[in-house]
Formats: C-alpha cells, sequence, structure tokens
C-alpha cells in the first residue's frame, strides 16, 4: 500500500470514524512494509492535512462549481490531502501530486470522481499564489478560524477571554510548535551522559530551561532507542514540566496523583523526590491503568503505587491523607491540539466535562492534610475549565488560591494551565 493510501486511510479514521490521531498514526506507521522515508511521509501528510483542514476546506469551496454539501467524504479528504501538499509541501512536484490523487480515487472512492478531483488540484497548482486573497473576504472570527483551522466555537471562547490580537497570537503559537522534548531520569543517569549518547547515536539535542529537559530532534524516533526502554529518559512536554517543578515536591512527602495515566508527571514527582516517600498513582480506566504501570516500571519510580479509582466519587480511605495533590483533570485539550489537531475541528462545549473536573477537585479537596496543598491542571486554555473552576471552588469550599498561570504555547512547549489551593488555616 503506499504512502498517501495509507494517509488517507489513517484520515478516514479520525474525521469520519472520529478516533484519535495520535493512536491513529502511529498504527499507520507501525506497518512493517514502511521505510523511514515513507514513515515521515505519511506522518507529515495526516498531520499537515489536519493541521490546516479548516483552511483547506475553505479552498475546495472556493475552486468547486460543485456545492460542498454534494462532495462525498472519501472524495474531501482526497482532496484535502493533494491540497495540503500543493499548498505546503514543496518538494513534491504538482503533476505527480495530482496524479497520485486522483489514483487514490480509484482505489479508494468513487470512480467518477476523477475528473472533478483532477480538476480542482489542477486548479489548485495555478491558485497556489493567491491562495490568502480568499481570507481578506471573510469577518474577522472567520478570519482566525479558516486560516488557524480552529472551529468557531473555540475562537468565540479565546477572544472572550484574550480579546482578538492576543487570541491570533495564541493560534499562531499553538500551529507554529516545533520541538520535541525529552525528560532525563536523573535517578538512573546523569543529564551529560544522555546529551552524549544520543548525540553519537544520530540525535540533536538542544538544552532547555529546565535541567533534565532536553529538545530532540533528528531522523530517528527517540522512542525506539534502548535508553528510552531502559528508562534513562522519556517523553515529556516543557510545559507539563513545569506543571510539576512548580509543586516542589519535598522528599519523604506523601503525594497523590489523581488523574495519573500515561504517568509523566508522576514519574517526575518521583525523580524530583529522589525515589522516597510515598506516590498513589490513580486511573479511572483499566487499559489507561496498565499503561501508567509500564511507564513507572520502565521509569524506575520504586515509591509509587498505581491502583484503579474513580476519583469522582469520595475515597473515603484517604481522606486527609496527602501533603500535595496532582490532579490533572480531562480537559478538552486545546493547548496540546498541536499533537492531536482533530480536537480543533471537533470541540463543543461540555457540560458534562466541567461537572467532572468539579467533581474531581471537589473530591480531592478531602484528601489533602491540614497545611498541604492541591495543584489543578489542564492543558487547555479556556477560561471556562480553568479559572471558572478554580473560581467557583474557593467560593464554595474553605480553601483560597495560592497561585494561578497559564504556560502559554509557542515553538517550544505547549499550552497548559494549574492552579495550587491551600486549605484556609
Amino acid at each position: 500500500m503506499k504512502t498517501r493510501e495509507i494517509a488517507y486511510h489513517a484520515l478516514f479514521d479520525v474525521l469520519i470514524e472520529k478516533k484519535y490521531s495520535n493512536y491513529v498514526l502511529e498504527q499507520a506507521l507501525n506497518r512493517g512494509d514502511l521505510s523511514d522515508k515513507d514513515r515521515r511521509l505519511v506522518a507529515i501528510i495526516v498531520m499537515g492535512t489536519l493541521q490546516n483542514y479548516l483552511y483547506l476546506i475553505q479552498i475546495i469551496k472556493e475552486l468547486s462549481l460543485i456545492p460542498f454539501s454534494k462532495i462525498k467524504q472519501k472524495t474531501r479528504i482526497i482532496l484535502a490531502i493533494g491540497l495540503y501538499q500543493i499548498m505546503f509541501l514543496t518538494k513534491v512536484p504538482a503533476y505527480a501530486i495530482v496524479n497520485e490523487s486522483v489514483n487514490l480515487v480509484s482505489k479508494v472512492a468513487d470512480k467518477r470522481a476523477k475528473a472533478f478531483v483532477n480538476g480542482i488540484l489542477r486548479k489548485a497548482v495555478d491558485y497556489k499564489d493567491k491562495q490568502e486573497d480568499f481570507l481578506k473576504n471573510l469577518s474577522k472570527k472567520e478570519y482566525l478560524s479558516i486560516k488557524y483551522s480552529f472551529n468557531m466555537d473555540i475562537i468565540h471562547q479565546l477572544i472572550s477571554t484574550y480579546g482578538y490580537d492576543k487570541t491570533e497570537k495564541l493560534l499562531q503559537n499553538m500551529n507554529n510548535y516545533k520541538k520535541t522534548c525529552i525528560r532525563v531520569n536523573t535517578m538512573k543517569i546523569s543529564v551529560d551522559e544522555v546529551v552524549k549518547q544520543l548525540t553519537n547515536d544520530g540525535f540533536v539535542i538542544k538544552r532547555s530551561t529546565i535541567d533534565e529537559g532536553l529538545y530532540i530532534s533528528g531522523n530517528l524516533n527517540p522512542t525506539h532507542h534502548e535508553w528510552y526502554k531502559k528508562g534513562y529518559y522519556t517523553l515529556m512536554d516543557i510545559g507539563a514540566m513545569k506543571v510539576v517543578k512548580q509543586m516542589e515536591p519535598v522528599v519523604g512527602s506523601t503525594i497523590l496523583d489523581g488523574c495519573a495515566s500515561p504517568g509523566g508527571k508522576t514519574t517526575y514527582l518521583s525523580q524530583l523526590i529522589y525515589n522516597q516517600g510515598n506516590i498513589l498513582a490513580c486511573d479511572i480506566h483499566e487499559t489507561r491503568l496498565s499503561l501508567l504501570q509500564e511507564n513507572v516500571k520502565r521509569m524506575g519510580s520504586t515509591n509509587v503505587i498505581c491502583e484503579l479509582r474513580d476519583l469522582t466519587k469520595l475515597q473515603l480511605d484517604l481522606i486527609d491523607k496527602f501533603d500535595q495533590i496532582l490532579i490533572d483533570v480531562p480537559c478538552s485539550g486545546i493547548g496540546v491540539s498541536i499533537k492531536r489537531p482533530e480536537i480543533k475541528l471537533n470541540y463543543e462545549y461540555n457540560q458534562d466535562l466541567i461537572d467532572t473536573q468539579k467533581s474531581i477537585l471537589l473530591q480531592a479537596s478531602k484528601y489533602v492534610a491540614p497545611l498541604g496543598k492541591i495543584t489543578y491542571a489542564t492543558c487547555t486554555l479556556l477560561a471556562c475549565e480553568n479559572e471558572g473552576i478554580l473560581n467557583w471552588f474557593v467560593k464554595n469550599n474553605d480553601f483560597t488560591i495560592k497561585k494561578m498561570e497559564y504556560i502559554m504555547p509557542n515553538e517550544e512547549q505547549m499550552g497548559f494551565f494549574y492552579g495550587v489551593l491551600e486549605k484556609k488555616v
């Protein structure tokens, strides 16, 4: 199966079957018949098409004489794949992209659409230098939505919080994230040793503002390296590290990580207290608990106990037990949409999600010991899931907000939020 056909099936699963892009892409890239070059191309096409999907759809609308509603879903995806390559990639000749796309129609869609796809993509080759023109006719909010491919629900919420200009900068930054970061497990090895070894093995390594955080690039997958498998390092975004680092956990502490899988923050907490003290790491789903257990074992965090618990429900045995609590609650994920760009397309306000966030925080507040702290964290930038939750909580409970911060996305980190709560004395 050729690369573009694999990319098509992956995009169909994400856009039509509503599967998670990170899981779908991982499965696609693990095919044994793909070369490293082909894997890179599949990943570029899938993620690039998703990242710019609303923009590409708008171009289809501009170029098509047929109403968009009449274009079948499979044909839309094929057109989006072809348009992404024509508009954003430079190494593949346009004629080859058109031919590959027409051939793809024969394999996966209605063959009667071949002439239509051929015509649209040939128009697109001439349209490439004019592709920004249609944006001028849009309203300001529509411009942001189409230009950066975030749906209008997100645009409305961000503008209401940050204003128009800051929102546009925020959208630019979310789309421009380019770094992959690893966290060195200093319980097992030094940062300098990892830098030396990975550099020798062909990776390009750059230091970050956090000592154990390293930016890594190159043509190799860092999770395939033997040292990853040995737990010498793990993938972890700098923004996520900052959430944990600000907790300043003390050696010997008793800590609850309430929504712990896949375990990046859990194992970082363990690392920061030198594998001493006690960490209870919980998750509500068995499959996610298994992933958490695997990562805890790989990283050698022997002070962590993993348990299956529903933290929206009261856990009587945990009351008043913990010096620190971290609840990285389920959220809309807008701040990390660069790695799951379907979030930008599918988001809609979800009151059930808000209620879950409130419930987890409310129950967690009963588990913190006197003088203890709760860190409430998300990977979203929407106020309704962040300060909105904290303000609701302190209004109705005997706690104060000691600290609250957005970790804003840029080229080097994704977007996160945290708030630190303390019991009133």
